[in-house]
């Protein structure tokens, strides 16, 4: 099915719920979207773009961020031309991802720092374990 909605002339998208996956070979977790066996590992190369959708900050002050490239386990891609979306984007709307795609426009980066790299790391390490996740895996 998947084969088949990837050659319509349509924009189409999907969302997940997220797991951690354990690499057979190396014992690496990584998030991947909440799947079935190999699929989880292999959907994203019926999608140009699979990312991960995260949101932080307070109820007053949410911050959207979509993880684009592959980052510390969480598995995501970027297959526009020149990588036009970057890593990271900030509050993406679809309007914001098709101009990146299709006008040239950049949208939104999102750098990291130090600080929230060890932040990310920390969380990561206690969502492993809680069924309460508040992201999802995008594709």
């Amino acid at each position: 099915m998947l084969k088949a909605a990837k050659d319509l002339p349509l924009h189409l998208i999907c969302t997940t719920l997220e797991q951690y996956t354990a690499d057979a070979q190396t014992s690496v977790l990584y998030r991947t979207p909440l799947m079935t066996g190999k699929l989880a590992w292999e959907v994203e190369k019926y999608f140009d773009i699979a990312g991960w959708l995260s949101v932080t900050g307070s109820a007053r002050a949410q911050k959207r961020l979509l993880q684009v490239q592959p980052f510390q386990g969480t598995r995501a891609k970027d297959r526009t031309p020149q990588g036009r979306l970057g890593s990271r984007i900030e509050d993406p709307t679809m309007q914001v991802i098709y101009s990146a795609c299709y006008e040239g426009v950049k949208p939104p980066q999102v750098l990291i720092t130090e600080e929230e790299e060890r932040a990310e790391q920390a969380a990561d390490t206690a969502l492993k374990g809680s069924s309460d996740v508040d992201e999802a895996s995008v594709a």
